[in-house]
């Protein structure tokens, strides 16, 4: 099932409007209209926190609504710290992963630094910087949820 059909028959399911969602998940209802008329929307078009939040309101995973296959983990790395990990790992430099999902010079340096907050940027970067570096996007997302539950009011995802 596409994102989008993920989305819409999640909405549905709860008996949710479109109206109502939109609020509730921050989002305008062209958003929300976007995301479920096209299936790459979803990972994107809203940021990463957005997307969390969507999913928290229609009682779905994120792993759900992407069709990723989830891997539980209960372990907390910070997320900057887990983008150098699989940096490192790839044995790329942070130009060269820079590069590689096209982004400026210094951007992964300050993401993993923490002056840039990767939440707030697509889906698609994050699972875009998990495939350069032949990383799990299950893992990937994982410890992108853990920072959304640590940055946000406690309530369910």
């Amino acid at each position: 099932m596409s994102p989008n059909q993920c989305i819409r028959r999640a909405r549905t399911v709860l008996g949710l409007s479109e109206q109502e969602t939109a609020a509730r998940a921050n989002l305008t209802i062209y958003e929300l209209g976007d995301i479920e008329a096209r299936a790459e929307e979803f990972a994107s078009a809203i940021p990463i926190q957005n997307a969390l939040r969507l999913c928290s309101v229609l009682d779905v995973s994120i792993h759900e609504v992407l069709g990723i296959d989830t891997s539980p983990s209960s372990e907390h790395i910070p997320l900057g710290r887990y983008v150098e990990l699989i940096r490192e790992m790839a044995h790329l430099a942070p130009d060269e992963l820079n590069e590689k999902i096209g982004y400026e010079t210094g951007f992964i340096q300050r993401v993993e630094g923490g002056s840039i907050d990767l939440l707030a940027y697509p889906v698609e970067l994050a699972l875009d910087i998990a495939s350069c570096t032949k990383s799990s996007p299950s893992r990937m997302l994982n410890v992108l949820e853990q920072a959304f539950r640590s940055s946000t009011p406690a309530g369910p995802l």
